[in-house]
């Protein structure tokens, strides 16, 4: 019998496709991403299901666009009756791993962190314990610290997060170096990369007890490019304009991240160009920060000889805004800047060399059925899915939809700040995006944005008042997928109440 792959699942959270040499950026930032991308099938136009994270991951892991799995507020509750990919490899014997840095997958009882057999959560001292469903295989458990001191600190966050005003005692310069401390003993609010990835490799290279005789998948979640925005100083130093990085470091950074969390959003007005340029420089240090831990890791896992025997597959979740459409952050829209992701697809054995990569629109939903099918558990219906097939867009008759759907905590928090600045917009309503041959249409409620994708990248000429009838086309084609028969689901909440949890999302932005 054949022995079965292990398979690895890396999702670079908030990534960017242009912001790589392999996906056409000019600049050296991530070397070990497009060395990685020389070797793999690469998927030049992969889309996201959804601009966010919850709908995005439900859809990795269920195969279901976000329509069908229901998983579009922060109290969505993954449907029991659904199928999850840790569930059916589980079943034909795979060991599950989740490494998450991500409190939105794997932290709050959601669903996501169902069926593995154990899953990390990363984010230092006051966030909870790894989840296990078998805790007698819990062998890599993360190394928590001074977890004497987490009742005290629970206290301290409580009364800040009380006080009047908190925001100008804690960032005034006399504060600023205790509350760094402080914050370096929490753990930062993106979790620990570098701590993931270790953990990573020691499961797939040491493989200890039982899981030596079983093959492995692994999902990691890695925060490096999410905000708020603290690259290393040789990262800073690069890709920070020169004139930029006495704004880059220390005390001015952390307000900087303050100020850039409140515009999370519809821009008011449009970020001026030493915002913009620090922003697009704080980023680029992020992705190239993260790719250099991705490239040790990688190292690691050839070395060792287990890279070789891994299906390994990189992409991330969606993208982010850096003020194009006046928009920044993640929580709306649809554009591409959002779901236009990196795929990389590194089968197991010998590396690939020039291959010619794959040109057609493909969601990232069908990982689902790619993975399945090379661990030997998919229908024959999910084999027609697979990505790894001869002719990837045939099976979706050419046809990848996305759902934007904005997280109602977003909302509320814009509404009061900004009243009538989401209907301004037009970002106070669902967009949906159905991509076909070279076009993008967007559909807002009753209105719709046509765009030749890839022609028009950043999405400047809107076409819908040229080509009536390929709208028409692409309306009846997008209603039809809608409204086909799906799995039913159901949306509870989560009862994700814990005050040290609800100030680390909002701390990503999430409320």
């Amino acid at each position: 019998m054949k022995q079965k792959p292990d398979i690895l699942m890396i999702v670079l959270d908030t990534q960017r496709a242009d912001r790589l040499a392999a996906y056409g950026f000019g600049r050296e930032i991530s070397p070990n991403l497009d060395a990685l991308a020389a070797e793999s099938v690469q998927f030049h136009r992969a889309i996201a299901p959804a601009q966010w994270t919850v709908p995005s991951h439900a859809s990795l892991f269920t195969g279901c666009y976000p329509w069908a799995h229901g998983m579009s507020q922060m109290d969505s509750v993954l449907a029991p009756h659904l199928p999850t990919l840790a569930a059916r490899l589980k079943a034909i014997g795979y060991h599950t791993v989740g490494f998450s840095n991500n409190p939105l997958v794997g932290v709050i009882p959601n669903g996501l962190e169902r069926d593995f057999n154990v899953f990390h959560n990363y984010g230092g001292l006051l966030t909870m314990r790894p989840q296990s469903a078998s805790h007698g295989s819990n062998h890599f458990s993360v190394r928590h610290s001074f977890g004497y001191l987490q009742p005290l600190l629970r206290r301290i966050q409580g009364y800040v997060a009380r006080a009047p005003e908190p925001v100008r005692f804690l960032f005034s310069p006399p504060f600023f170096a205790l509350w760094q401390r402080i914050l370096r003993l929490r753990g930062a609010a993106k979790g620990d990369s570098a701590r993931s990835l270790d953990d990573a490799a020691q499961l797939l290279i040491q493989r200890p007890g039982q899981v030596a005789e079983r093959p492995i998948f692994g999902f990691i979640n890695l925060m490096g490019v999410h905000t708020p925005y603290a690259p290393p100083q040789w990262a800073i130093n690069r890709f920070v304009p020169q004139a930029l990085c006495a704004q880059a470091s220390g005390p001015a950074l952390w307000r900087f991240n303050v100020i850039l969390h409140q515009l999370l959003g519809p821009l008011s007005e449009p970020l001026t160009a030493e915002v913009a340029a620090l922003c697009n420089g704080l980023y680029n240090a992020e992705v190239a920060a993260q790719d250099q831990l991705l490239g040790a890791f990688l190292q690691r896992l050839h070395r060792a000889g287990a890279l070789d025997r891994l299906l390994l597959i990189v992409l991330a979740d969606h993208g982010e805004q850096l003020g194009e459409q006046n928009l920044l952050g993640h929580g709306f829209a649809a554009y591409e800047s959002l779901l236009h992701v990196p795929l990389l697809i590194r089968p197991p054995g010998a590396p690939l060399h020039h291959q010619p990569g794959v040109s057609d629109f493909v969601s990232t939903r069908r990982l689902f059925h790619t993975i399945l099918t090379v661990a030997g558990a998919a229908s024959p219906a999910e084999e027609r899915l697979s990505l790894l097939q001869t002719e990837p867009a045939a099976s979706e008759q050419g046809i990848v939809l996305a759902e934007a759907r904005p997280p109602h905590t977003a909302i509320e928090l814009i509404e009061a700040r900004h009243p009538g600045l989401l209907a301004k917009a037009r970002l106070d309503r669902v967009h949906h995006a159905i991509y076909q041959q070279e076009h993008k249409l967007i559909i807002m409620g009753e209105e719709q944005l046509l765009y030749a994708i890839p022609h028009d990248r950043h999405e400047t000429t809107d076409l819908h008042k040229v080509k009536p009838m390929l709208v028409k086309s692409l309306l009846q084609s997008f209603h039809r997928e809608l409204h086909s028969p799906v799995s039913s689901y159901v949306r509870t909440n989560v009862g994700a109440s814990d005050l040290t949890l609800q100030q680390r999302l909002k701390s990503l932005g999430y409320g």
